[in-house]
């Protein structure tokens, strides 16, 4: 039926008779503007930052008959603030201007307690408040020190022999100058019940400068690989596409991984459902768990996490581990399904 009334595009659908059309723009989109629709949609109007790109595409004073819609979450407290949309938007609502009809809720109609029990146990705490509470958060450490310790596993500083009956991976993050080296291997026991670090190695330069050996590294990795015989090695190309290449010729199964957002988006979902499942175990190494305990939890503006380090401070041990355990399909730990998007309507997770 619609196919006699309407033409869909890409970004948009346009009525045949030439009389309207709905076009979708991205918030950040640099060129938008200059708009004058009768109807304006604002998702997500908790993380717009000021009212420009609204004040350039809302209906104009000619449109007698117009409608503008906000639809959002509350967003961080930093866009708590006059000037920001969602802020102004509810002053005015509290302040009773007839303009605006403010449906605000802060608990869910349909979730039930055991549904947001299992989320608040699952999602960082300022994405539930968020997301299940709308109210403002605050983006805090990306795991509580409470969830590190109980994933210290003293056994583990012994080192760990191959188990035939367990699968391994390797994660590699490269780092040449003015950053670290990690490489991770990870285990999952026959049970597939828990992910184990069983191997991590580190290089710094001796200097602000200095670069790291990276034969040294690639030694490294082909020693590991004949220890633990992973299943799977990788890595970021940026930097390490040409010993990528070599270890591949000579056999070893690489895995090229590039780094986007929506990358460290699911590498970080990852991590944080091993961590507050009490499924993953890490050795009692103090540089470890110093870097777990400084990372920084923050949210793009769509909802989906990642982690960050603090000025002066590194990563690069996590994202090794992040990039060993990026390749898990369902299944292959329980829980796991956070994997996909799917899982979401089953619960999530």
């Amino acid at each position: 039926m619609l196919a006699r009334e309407v033409r869909i595009l890409s970004e948009s659908i346009e009525r045949l008779d030439g009389r309207g059309f709905l076009k979708v723009v991205s918030a950040d989109q640099r060129t938008a503007g200059g708009e004058r629709p009768s109807c304006l949609i604002c998702d997500e109007i908790g993380y717009y930052g000021s009212w420009s790109l609204i004040a350039e595409n809302s209906p104009g004073p000619e449109q007698l008959e117009s409608l503008v819609l906000y639809l959002g979450f509350r967003g961080p407290k930093a866009y708590n603030r006059a000037g920001c949309p969602l802020h102004d938007l509810v002053a005015r609502a509290a302040a009773g201007d007839p303009a605006l009809y403010l449906l605000d809720r802060q608990e869910h109609p349909t979730a039930s307690a055991e549904f947001l029990a299992r989320m608040r146990r699952q999602l960082p705490a300022s994405e539930f408040a968020r997301v299940w509470e709308n109210t403002w958060s605050d983006e805090g450490a990306f795991l509580p020190s409470e969830w590190i310790a109980a994933a210290v596993d003293p056994g583990l500083a012994r080192g760990v022999e191959r188990d035939p009956a367990a699968r391994y991976f390797m994660g590699v993050d490269l780092g040449l100058r003015r950053d670290a080296t990690a490489v991770a291997v990870v285990e999952i026991p026959p049970m597939g019940d828990m992910v184990r670090l069983v191997a991590l190695c580190v290089w710094r330069g001796a200097g602000r400068e200095a670069e790291v050996d990276l034969a040294n590294v690639e030694e490294t990795i082909l020693e590991l690989d004949a220890k633990f015989q992973p299943q799977c090695i990788t890595y970021d190309p940026w930097q390490f596409g040409y010993a990528g290449q070599r270890l591949k010729g000579a056999g070893l199964p690489v895995n090229e991984y590039v780094l986007t957002q929506a990358s460290k988006n699911q590498i970080a979902s990852i991590l944080y459902a091993l961590f507050a499942e009490r499924m993953i175990r890490i050795p009692p190494r103090d540089d470890l768990r110093t870097e777990l305990e400084q990372l920084v939890l923050k949210e793009t503006k769509v909802g989906g996490i990642y982690f960050d380090h603090l000025p002066g401070r590194h990563d690069d041990m996590v994202m090794a581990i992040g990039l060993a355990v990026s390749v898990l399909e369902p299944g292959a730990v329980e829980p796991v399904g956070f994997v996909s998007n799917e899982s979401f309507l089953d619960g999530y997770w």
